[in-house]
């Protein structure tokens, strides 16, 4: 009984017992089974309920991460900022037999690149200055369940080495320590940049890109999916309104008409804060973007120069798109860098350079 035996009988057996116990047994399988299906079914839901589309990519992407999600397979997800690459993580994460340990997501953007190893695989007391205690790193908290790598393609070269031998080996070394501690980690891994471009020029390992690019995901733009655009509206300012304790209002159509014009650099994200602002201060404060963004939205056609070669030519529209972007980020943000850094979606480090690369400086805007 101890190691689960449903009942025991005694010599001589009593048919009408043995009777009784099967037929206990009986229905205490299709219980469990249905217990299962719905707890199944459940999980389907849960995983998928901020992945709101209607849009036959967006369908084909839920049917893959269904697929792959009962497996400890490595999947690379791939996509513009604000597209909702962790969501799409999460939901793996929920829908594995993994889902019963904690979720574990840490940014390669965000944590500087001296503190990096100790963040992936902890560090030992004394092991550096300050490390006044022994640290458990990422890679030790996932033990068990998933690990979620977002922006994968910012890693420095020697931490894509180390964790290349982590992949492989399945066991990580302290900081400070000699002593290997083995891991049973699933790794979710993210990125907005082109890694195979980053390979062809040395600053991306291709052992480690072909060890991440198992399943690799594409997350469409929302510029890509543009009927699923009343849905999203709907779902975040019902979502919104609920969190607030507002009354739903959705936009007028001449605005509902200028959001569908509207590019959409930053996504989904981008989307979700434009809701949440309309919820809490109305339409009429956000009506001025979407009002002057639709005609520039439309006429990007006129900006394309056909005398220059297709990367030339591209390169130079994006260089146009980035600093017009950025420009108007700071505008709206009175030049405060980490404003427009959390509207935009990337680190500050990240904003600081591309800020020095397109000549802008937040002085302009204060």
């Amino acid at each position: 009984m101890g190691k689960g035996a449903l009942h025991y009988l005694t010599k001589p057996i009593r048919y009408d017992e043995l009777a009784l116990v099967l037929r206990h047994a009986v229905a205490g399988e299709r219980a469990r089974r249905e217990v299962d299906r719905l707890r199944g079914e459940l999980e389907r839901a849960s995983g998928f309920a901020e992945l709101v589309g209607d849009d036959p990519e967006v369908k084909r992407l839920l049917a893959l991460v269904e697929q792959v999600a009962r497996t400890d397979a490595t999947v690379l997800l791939r996509g513009e900022t604000g597209t909702g690459k962790e969501l799409v993580a999460r939901a793996l994460h929920r829908l594995s037999p993994r889902r019963d340990r904690p979720f574990v997501a840490v940014n390669c953007s965000a944590v500087p690149g001296e503190l990096m190893e100790s963040e992936f695989f902890g560090h030992e007391k004394g092991a550096f200055t300050g490390a006044v205690a022994r640290r458990v790193g990422r890679f030790e908290q996932a033990d068990g369940s998933t690990l979620f790598l977002d922006e994968v393609g910012e890693l420095d070269q020697g931490l894509q080495a180390k964790l290349l031998r982590v992949l492989q080996e399945r066991e990580i070394t302290r900081v400070g320590s000699d002593r290997p501690i083995r891991v049973d980690v699933r790794i979710v891994a993210a990125t907005n940049r082109d890694l195979e471009a980053l390979v062809k020029e040395g600053r991306f390992r291709d052992d480690l890109y072909y060890r991440l690019n198992v399943i690799p995901l594409r997350l469409p733009p929302l510029r890509e999916r543009p009927g699923d655009l009343p849905l999203l509206l709907q779902h975040f300012l019902r979502s919104f309104s609920t969190q607030h304790g507002k009354e739903p209002r959705p936009p007028p159509p001449e605005l509902l008409a200028a959001a569908q014009a509207y590019p959409w650099p930053g996504n989904v994200r981008e989307l979700r804060n434009l809701c949440e602002r309309a919820v809490l201060v109305g339409w009429a404060a956000v009506a001025p973007m979407l009002s002057a963004a639709a005609p520039a939205a439309a006429s990007v056609a006129s900006l394309v120069d056909l005398d220059r070669p297709f990367l030339e030519a591209k390169q130079g529209l994006v260089e146009r798109f980035e600093r017009e972007y950025f420009a108007r980020l700071l505008q709206l943000h009175k030049g405060k860098v980490g404003e427009v850094a959390r509207a935009a979606g990337i680190a500050e480090r990240n904003l600081y350079e591309k800020l020095k690369q397109l000549g802008l400086s937040r002085d302009d805007y204060r």
